[in-house]
């Protein structure tokens, strides 16, 4: 159930990475090109959409493909998928302005790790894939559900004094409705038909610097 008296000012922002920040793509479609498994990811998020696998088996079909891969080379690569428009110029609002800033996705958290370092942001939190000597395993160490979504950013806002109401989440499919369900304010951009009925505001556009407004207090 969506808190009743949401904050008219949140100080936190959580951005879903597959489809939000990564527009028309997803993490492990790009990262298939260099793997040489683009078909086989391909196909998985296929029946995934379709609802005939979960997230976990996709998860655990595509970790393999990884094995022995240098981290820096893959992180190198994530940086180089294309970032939604006004990425840079939103987050460097929402910072000026105080706020934390996450990444949360049901993806690889190498992919979001990268993306947090890369520009300076606050926290990410996705599926874990194993490292050992600046090499990726190939192997899952943890899931992460939509459900986790939820109880990493409470856990990251009550570190920091507030609560879900004081936060706000951006995405565009079902693993976001869960988090849409729990924040103060839920924007779903680009988004499924699912995601737009969970969340507060729907919004279709190509630059990032559109949901500022709704965040941003006057």
């Amino acid at each position: 159930m969506r808190p009743l008296a949401p904050s008219p000012n949140p100080k936190l922002v959580s951005f879903d990475l597959d489809g939000t920040l990564f527009p028309g793509t997803t993490t492990c479609l790009e990262l298939g090109r260099l793997l040489g498994h683009l078909e086989l990811i391909r196909e998985l998020e296929e029946r995934y959409a379709r609802f005939e696998i979960s997230n976990a088996e996709v998860a655990e079909r595509d970790a393999g493909a990884y094995r022995d891969w240098e981290i820096a080379e893959i992180e190198k690569a994530v940086l180089r998928i294309p970032l939604i428009g006004g990425f840079r110029d939103t987050i460097a609002a929402l910072k000026a302005r105080g706020l934390h800033v996450l990444v949360v996705t049901v993806a690889w958290s190498f992919a979001a790790r990268a993306l947090v370092r890369a520009h300076g942001l606050d926290g990410y939190a996705g599926a874990v894939m194993g490292e050992a000597d600046g090499h990726l395993t190939g192997e899952v160490a943890q899931h992460f559900e939509a459900e986790d979504k939820v109880r990493f950013v409470r856990a990251y806002a009550e570190a920091q004094g507030f609560d879900l109401r004081h936060c706000a989440a951006v995405g565009d499919s079902r693993s976001d409705i869960p988090l849409f369900h729990a924040v103060g304010l839920a924007i779903a951009l680009n988004a499924t038909e699912q995601a737009r009925a969970a969340a507060q505001v729907s919004l279709d556009t190509d630059n990032l610097a559109d949901v500022l407004p709704l965040i941003l207090p006057d």
